[in-house]
């Protein structure tokens, strides 16, 4: 009965994150941002990666888990802000409850955004 409950609990805990990462705002780059720093907080690369813009997603998976490697565990809560200028197509996303400087770039490209390297 518990391994049920643990594979239904999993089962639902998949479906709602794929439906986040379907349904959220791609034009909002808060919500951008704030999927990708929760996707790899919880180590999801895979979904960590949709977020990343087309040229960048080949090497993302190898150099994150490599980078991630050698730093603490990411919060459980990313608590993500962004620094795009009004107008502006590209800027960048920052998790300032983790190690300092952590950030990574962001673009508004076929009408959304997303991470870049």
């Amino acid at each position: 009965m518990l391994v049920k409950q643990g594979l239904m609990a999993f089962f639902l805990s998949f479906v709602i994150t794929q439906l986040s990462a379907d349904d959220m705002n791609h034009e909002n780059p808060m919500d951008v941002a704030t999927a990708f720093w929760q996707a790899l907080a919880q180590q999801d690369y895979k979904l960590a990666n949709q977020y990343v813009v087309a040229k960048d997603q080949e090497n993302f998976l190898k150099e994150m888990r490599s980078v991630l490697k050698e730093l603490k565990p990411l919060p459980e809560k990313p608590d993500v802000t962004i620094h795009i200028e009004e107008g502006q197509l590209a800027g960048s996303s920052v998790l300032s409850n983790w190690v300092p400087n952590a950030h990574v770039g962001m673009v508004y490209q076929d009408g959304r955004w997303w991470i870049k390297k």
